[in-house]
């Protein structure tokens, strides 16, 4: 008895499941779904890379901070030969 509800329950579910399925996706254009990915990929690529310009201005910054700070302290201590 159980098992007889059980599987009326899975097969009236799958029923409702597959009727919703097609009334959301079966008349919808592929062609607007590229558009609309096209659109979320270029967002996405455009993210992307300012996000790289921003990683390496601040590896740049990284290497100057590195080159300059012997200097200043040179400079700070008085050390530096004109």
């Amino acid at each position: 008895m159980k098992d007889k509800m059980l599987e009326w329950i899975e097969r009236t579910a799958s029923r409702v499941q597959n009727w919703a399925w097609d009334k959301r996706f079966k008349y919808r254009d592929p062609n607007e779904w590229i558009k609309g990915y096209k659109e979320w990929k270029k967002k996405l690529d455009d993210e992307k890379a300012s996000v790289e310009s921003i990683m390496r201005e601040r590896e740049d910054a990284k290497k100057l901070t590195k080159l300059t700070l012997p200097k200043l302290k040179k400079i700070k201590d008085g050390k530096k030969n004109n």
